[in-house]
């Protein structure tokens, strides 16, 4: 991060700090504002003070500048944890490993995929409604083995745009 922020640090007391967070085992919690309840935030110097995320703020006051393309999370798992300690510098990519991505997103990657994809929506047809095995239409199509099963189990390739999708698959009363 540029030396501007550093040059920009405000003067905080310990005493200010630790009248916002509760000690939870070895962890300092923010009670204080969080954005979205995960990122504890702190406006410093007012109304027309500049809002700073703590964990950064913290992190800048006692480690320094953070390196360019990282930024700054914890490693306790506490995710309003303040504590100098917890606190670890990441990649964006490092800090999004293991958590779920948004149903909007995994839609745009299974369409990136499809438009990379060798297999047509009339050879997906083609498959579904033929009667030979899957191994023989694995090979013909040159898919993986048990592709076309998927497919046929409608795990791979949903239909949509159909006259009754969005009914959940209800049943009849």
């Amino acid at each position: 991060m540029s030396d501007g922020e550093m040059a920009r640090l405000p003067d905080i007391g310990l005493q200010a700090l630790l009248e916002r967070v509760d000690e939870v085992g070895d962890c300092l919690v923010w009670n204080r504002y969080s954005l979205d309840g995960l990122h504890p935030q702190w406006r410093i110097g007012g109304r027309g003070g500049r809002l700073w995320n703590v964990q950064r703020l913290l992190w800048l006051l006692v480690r320094g500048p953070v390196e360019e393309g990282f930024q700054i999370g914890v490693s306790c798992g506490t995710e309003r944890c303040v504590h100098p300690d917890h606190l670890a510098a990441r990649t964006r990519s490092q800090a999004c490993v293991g958590k779920p991505k948004a149903p909007d997103h995994r839609i745009r990657i299974a369409m990136a995929r499809r438009a990379r994809a060798t297999l047509t929506a009339d050879g997906v047809n083609a498959i579904r409604a033929s009667t030979e095995s899957c191994a023989v239409l694995d090979e013909r199509h040159g898919l993986s083995r048990g592709y076309s099963s998927q497919i046929r189990k409608g795990n791979k390739w949903r239909q949509s745009g159909g006259h009754f999708d969005g009914l959940g698959g209800r049943r009849a009363s």
